[in-house]
């Protein structure tokens, strides 16, 4: 989370308006800093309480269904 938070410094982005996917326990600090976090439906226990959405398994092209889905809405 502290190189995100670099970036988003830097960039001027607010975390409300990043979108994160996370499925270890070293994605913890991404999650909670993010304004969209998804914990992957394979990815620990720990992630799925911090995580405010979930997205479907790696195996099931997670992320890319949830950034369609998102791009669609748009």
């Amino acid at each position: 989370a502290w190189g995100l938070g670099q970036l988003l410094e830097e960039k001027e982005i607010a975390p409300e308006q990043v979108m994160a996917f996370g499925d270890s326990e070293n994605d913890l600090e991404m999650l909670r800093l993010s304004g969209e976090s998804y914990a992957m439906a394979n990815g620990e226990a720990r992630l799925k309480v911090v995580a405010k959405h979930r997205a479907p398994r790696n195996s099931e092209a997670g992320v890319y269904r949830v950034l369609e889905e998102f791009l669609q809405k748009e």
